[in-house]
């Protein structure tokens, strides 16, 4: 079995002297010098600036995502199982009802995810919001001839 190597004073200094000399190891003699000093200039230096209006902007928004995520999850959590609970009470089926549910709301949970994080508007269809539907929620008609609206 081999022995691990263990500097010795006398086993590092060799004819530079880069790696340790008589005292020990030089590189560590100005060390709480140079720590003192990266410290000072730390501390000196002004913070940054982070509260810029767009990354703030870009923050809260993230923010709201993630809440409307976490609510999304729960509240089909919750309505599939309280669901499920019911179904069972009702028909005595336990624990069936609840199981069926629970992967009904988890499916529904993640169904709701998907669609608010790629941007997919609750129209018919699943389809993300156009500027025709913009003009239709404003009260115009469509420009393109679809819904029934006259061309202009």
């Amino acid at each position: 079995m081999a022995m691990p190597f263990v500097p010795t004073k006398g086993s590092l200094s060799g004819s530079s002297g880069d790696l340790a000399s008589e005292d020990g190891f030089p590189g560590l003699k100005n060390l709480e010098e140079r720590l003192s000093q990266v410290r000072a200039r730390r501390v000196s230096s002004e913070p940054v600036e982070s509260s810029d209006a767009a990354s703030d902007e870009s923050a809260k928004k993230m923010l709201a995502l993630a809440y409307r995520i976490g609510t999304e999850m729960v509240a089909a959590l919750i309505i599939g199982v309280g669901g499920g609970i019911a179904i069972d009470s009702w028909l005595g089926t336990r624990p069936w009802g609840l199981i069926i549910m629970f992967f009904l709301g988890a499916g529904s949970a993640v169904s709701n995810i998907y669609r608010s994080i790629n941007g997919i508007g609750y129209a018919i269809g699943y389809r993300k919001i156009s500027g025709n539907d913009e003009k239709r929620q404003n009260g115009s008609e469509p420009s393109d001839g679809r819904g029934g609206g006259s061309e202009s």
